[in-house]
C-alpha cells in the first residue's frame, strides 16, 4: 500500500536536486554578470521543477491518505453493523415487553413569536466588520483602502527618475531616419541610457514563429550574446510570455538583482520579437519607463522586419 507514496517521495527529490543543480548554474550566471540568463533560467526551468515536485509530493499525500481512509472506513463499518444489530435486537425486546404511549398532539409556537425569531437570532449574531452583510446595509463614507494607510504606502510604485520625454522623441525620430541596420548598436546604446537599463537584449522570431534567437544587445559582451542560444514560444518565461501575448511583461526587482522588463516587438501580423531590458531603480514598477519601453520597441520593431531581415541585424551587431 505505501509503494505508490514511496515512488511519488523519490520522484519530488529527484526533482529537488535537479532544482539544486539549476540554482547552481542561476548563481553563476549571476555572478558572471548575466543576470537576464538566471532570471531566464529561474522563470523556466526553476518553476518547472519546483512544480514537478510539489506535484509529486501531493499525489504521494493523497495515495497515502486515501488507503488510511480506506482502512479506517472499513473498521468503522464493521463496528456500526455490529451496533445497529444490538440495537436492533434490544429495540426488538422493548417493544414486545413494555406498550408505547400515545404520542402528545404537537403544540404550534405562537405565530408572533415565530415570526420575530429569525430576526432576533440575525440581530443577535455578531457581523464582522468585512462582511458582505453589512458592506451592504451600511456602506462607508470613505473609500475602503483609506482603513489601510500603511498598505496603500507599499502599494505604490516607488519613486523613479524621470523619463526624458525629449530624448525619447529624438531618439525614435532617429529610428524613423535609420536606413543602415550598422547604426542599430550606437541607437540601442541611446535607448538604454533614456530607459536606464544597463542592458538590453533584441530577441526576433523565426520563420515559423516558434523560437526567439538574440540578434542584438547592449551591456553584454559577444561572446554571451552568443552562449544565449534560443527561446521557445513556450518557455515559462517573460520574454517568451511576452511573444506569446504580445503584452509588456515584468519581473520584479530584489535587493540582489534588477529588475526585467519583456515589450513585444509588434508587426502588421504580430508580434515578431522582443525588446528584453534590465532596468536599475525599480523602473519596471514605473509607468512613466514602461510606457517609454512601449514606444522604443514599437520604433524598433518597424526596423526588425520579418525573420530575412536577421542575418543583416546580426551583421549590424557583429
Amino acid at each position: 500500500a505505501e509503494a505508490g507514496p514511496r515512488a511519488e517521495i523519490e520522484a519530488a527529490a529527484k526533482a529537488f536536486e535537479d532544482f539544486q543543480q539549476m540554482d547552481r548554474r542561476a548563481r553563476n550566471y549571476v555572478r558572471n554578470g548575466q543576470r537576464l540568463l538566471a532570471s531566464d533560467l529561474v522563470f523556466s526551468d526553476g518553476i518547472d521543477k519546483i512544480d514537478a515536485a510539489l506535484a509529486a509530493l501531493a499525489r504521494g499525500e493523497e495515495e497515502h491518505l486515501g488507503a488510511a481512509e480506506a482502512a479506517a472506513g472499513e473498521s468503522r463499518r464493521g463496528e456500526l453493523m455490529a451496533l445497529a444489530a444490538a440495537a436492533t435486537g434490544a429495540l426488538l425486546v422493548v417493544f414486545a415487553l413494555v406498550p408505547l404511549p400515545a404520542a402528545p398532539a404537537p403544540v404550534s409556537p405562537p405565530a408572533g413569536r415565530a415570526a420575530a425569531s429569525p430576526q432576533a437570532g440575525a440581530a443577535d449574531r455578531p457581523r464582522r466588520a468585512g462582511s458582505p452583510t453589512q458592506a451592504s446595509a451600511t456602506p462607508s463614507a470613505e473609500p475602503v483602502r483609506a482603513a489601510h494607510p500603511a498598505a496603500e504606502r507599499h502599494a505604490g510604485p516607488p519613486p523613479g527618475p524621470a523619463v526624458d520625454l525629449a530624448g525619447i522623441a529624438a531618439l525614435c525620430t532617429d529610428l524613423g531616419r535609420v536606413l543602415d541596420l550598422q547604426a542599430l548598436p550606437a541607437v540601442l546604446a541611446r535607448a538604454a541610457a533614456l530607459l536606464d537599463a544597463p542592458g538590453i537584449v533584441l530577441w526576433v522570431a523565426d520563420r515559423d514563429g516558434r523560437e526567439l534567437t538574440p540578434v542584438l544587445a547592449h551591456g553584454y559582451p559577444q561572446q554571451v550574446l552568443a552562449r544565449m542560444g534560443t527561446i521557445h514560444r513556450d518557455a515559462g518565461n517573460v520574454t517568451a510570455a511576452a511573444f506569446r501575448t504580445g503584452l509588456l511583461q515584468t519581473v520584479a526587482s530584489n535587493g540582489e538583482s534588477t529588475g526585467a522588463i519583456a515589450t513585444p516587438l509588434i508587426g502588421p501580423d504580430g508580434p515578431i520579437g522582443v525588446m528584453a531590458a534590465e532596468v536599475l531603480r525599480s523602473g519596471e514598477r514605473q509607468d512613466a519607463i514602461r510606457a517609454a519601453t512601449v514606444i522604443v520597441a514599437a520604433q524598433l520593431a518597424t526596423l526588425m522586419g520579418p525573420p530575412a531581415a536577421r542575418g543583416n541585424a546580426e551583421a549590424a551587431g557583429a
